[in-house]
This record gives C-alpha cells, sequence and structure tokens, in this order.
C-alpha cells in the first residue's frame, strides 16, 4: 500500500536458475497499474512511479530452462 506521500515502487527477482541466467525469462504485472500482464523478457526488474495513493499486488511469472 502507498500512502499521499509514496509514489514509487522497485521490484527485484529471481527464480533461482543461476546455471543459466540468460535463458530465464520473466512476465509481470502491477495490479491496479496494469492492464494485463506485460510482455516476456529477461530482465529481472520492474520498476514503477508516479503510482497514486493505493494498494498495488505485484504478480511474477517465471520461464527458465
Amino acid at each position: 500500500s502507498l500512502s499521499h506521500d509514496q509514489n514509487s515502487l522497485s521490484f527485484l527477482f529471481s527464480n533461482f536458475n543461476y546455471d543459466n541466467t540468460q535463458s530465464s525469462l520473466y512476465q509481470f504485472y502491477l495490479e491496479g497499474a496494469d492492464h494485463d500482464w506485460l510482455p516476456m523478457t529477461s530482465v529481472n526488474h520492474a520498476d514503477y512511479s508516479s503510482l497514486s495513493p493505493g494498494t498495488y499486488h505485484f504478480h511474477l511469472r517465471s520461464l527458465g530452462d
């Protein structure tokens, strides 16, 4: 939950596949900010800014070898 004086969130994530991090893919969305899952990416972080006060839920799924 973000209060009136907060407006940004950052997430760092991993699927713990340390042997082959380049083949890991992630898909995520921030409920309350995104309308749908964002495209698959190998980037393991998500940054959100200019968010309105309120409650958000971060959803993440991973695909890897």
